[in-house]
């Protein structure tokens, strides 16, 4: 998260407050439920975005401060539900990139797998446009950020199964 956008969520007022509940489906206030964002969607992974202090920061940032008061620059939030347009503060969990990799990889999400041969097949699908960034992550179990990722050349470290080994060594 940038400063601006650190800052932009320490400064909500109340009507802020209001106006971003304002754009969220709570169906019928069931805390175990997902409560929707309806307001700007990212197309590529799902999240939702929102105008605070001449930012646009990420909903489910907003929510998590609303509900516990915590923020920093370096905080990311899980989503326990898996779903990113998620806002229901039960469902949100803050903590640090490294806590966030690890429970994609437990939970299956991320398979951290990819050869080099499936970076190649990846890149000749994005090429020929036969399929989108979301088919192809499906197929491979990654994130359609990763896909992106591979689309515009900024492959992530986390794609890299020694580089995971070795940050979670005490774990395998």
């Amino acid at each position: 998260m940038s400063i601006k956008d650190y800052n932009a969520i320490l400064n909500i007022k109340e009507k802020d407050i209001k106006r971003f509940w304002s754009k969220v489906d709570k169906g019928e206030g069931v805390l175990t439920e997902c409560w929707e964002w309806l307001a700007s969607v990212d197309k590529y992974d799902g999240y939702g975005w929102f105008g605070l202090n001449k930012s646009v920061v990420r909903s489910s940032k907003v929510a998590f401060f609303i509900n516990t008061g915590m923020v920093s620059e370096n905080l990311i939030i899980q989503h326990i539900c898996n779903n990113f347009s998620c806002v229901n503060p039960h469902h949100l969990l803050g903590g640090t990139k490294q806590a966030y990799m690890f429970d994609r990889f437990k939970k299956g999400l991320q398979a951290t797998i990819l050869t080099e041969d499936n970076v190649k097949d990846i890149r000749l699908l994005l090429r020929n446009k036969k399929r989108s960034c979301k088919t192809i992550a499906k197929k491979y179990n990654v994130t359609t950020p990763t896909i992106w990722n591979i689309k515009v050349g900024k492959m992530s470290r986390y794609l890299n199964l020694k580089y995971f080994k070795q940050e979670f060594k005490d774990v395998f």
